[in-house]
């Protein structure tokens, strides 16, 4: 008799001959059958030279407080940390009662995490309050603000990633 559709009934295996007979059916493929792009010759391979350790103690911090919004420079203060490849790590600290501004990403991802205090994140229309511990991550293309609405000092950990292609269309690729 025929094995029922979808296969064999449960506990039951095919015979030796047959599991053979499909083995020998099944193509090897080859290196050369693998389609490649034409232009495949492997790249050269550069080495580039960053920074890998930013210990904390020795921040250049940078007043970055905008008086347009009504703030003196030295209530948010920004320092750079590493700047991998596409990335940058940093730091935001903002004193009690003060606002980064509005800022708009263009093609940057920005990804945050709350290391002390209290804040308010205004992202497009939408507003959330985050606090120690918590991450937040403002997409390419928006507008975003942060504000310390408590007297409290706040400091932010971000990794700014640029990406390079189009957001438009998917790449092509492998």
């Amino acid at each position: 008799p025929a094995p029922p559709p979808g296969g064999l009934p449960r506990g039951q295996r095919q015979p030796l001959q047959q599991v053979q007979n499909m083995r020998s059916e099944q193509k090897m493929i080859k290196k050369e059958d693998i389609p490649r792009k034409a232009n495949s010759a492997p790249k050269e391979v550069k080495q580039v030279e960053v920074e890998c350790v930013a210990p904390y103690d020795e921040h250049k911090w940078v007043n970055i407080g905008k008086e347009k919004d009504g703030m003196k420079p030295m209530d948010v203060q920004y320092a750079q940390a590493l700047k991998p490849p596409y990335h940058l790590a940093s730091f935001l600290k903002m004193s009690g009662n003060s606002t980064k501004g509005i800022s708009a990403t263009d093609k940057n991802t920005m990804v945050f995490v709350v290391m002390q205090g209290e804040v308010t994140v205004v992202l497009n229309t939408s507003q959330f309050v985050v606090s120690r511990g918590d991450s937040f991550f403002v997409p390419p293309h928006n507008t975003y603000n942060i504000l310390n609405m408590k007297a409290r000092e706040a400091e932010l950990f971000l990794v700014q990633y640029k990406y390079e292609g189009s957001l438009l269309k998917p790449e092509s690729g492998c």
